[in-house]
């Protein structure tokens, strides 16, 4: 049974438009997965069973798009509006790949679990920027590129 909620009205000159919320049914998990998330990779147990998921993709967008930003950032001495320019939008693209990866790794992830009946377990994943940085100046660039919010809302 799918249950529909008024998400909410919209009022334009000519028209009400009404738009629904598609309610999901909660099932419980007939077993638990619990994950550990790394910069490298995102381990699960899941009945007893190690998997790894490979976040080697967003270290090299972020690698890729940081040896970008180096290169502008020579340009700016020189052209400081032409470099402002290119730094948002090569951030942009970053920002946008990375979001694009991260969320297309935690719905295959989400179907597996769904197609096991398994729910989910994860790290407590608030503060870690601040728990872990300042140890050193590259584990500190690379832990600051990372999306940890998108895995935790997995």
């Amino acid at each position: 049974m799918i249950l529909m909620k008024i998400g909410g009205l919209i009022l334009t000159e000519n028209e009400l438009i009404v738009t629904r919320k598609k309610g999901v049914k909660p099932r419980r998990p007939r077993s638990r997965a619990s994950f550990d998330v790394n910069l490298t990779n995102v381990t699960a147990l899941v009945d007893e069973e190690m998997a790894r998921y490979d976040l080697e993709p967003l270290c090299h967008i972020h690698g890729v798009y940081e040896e970008e930003r180096r290169k502008i950032q020579r340009l700016s001495k020189r052209k400081p509006k032409t470099g402002r320019r290119l730094t948002e939008k090569y951030s942009r693209r970053e920002r946008n790949r990375a979001k694009d990866f991260m969320h297309k790794l935690t719905t295959e992830i989400a179907e597996e679990l769904s197609e096991m009946e398994s729910g989910a377990i994860l790290e407590d994943l608030k503060n870690v920027k601040s728990r872990v940085l300042r140890r050193s100046k590259d584990l500190s660039r690379k832990q600051h590129g990372y999306p940890w919010g998108q895995v935790d809302g997995m």
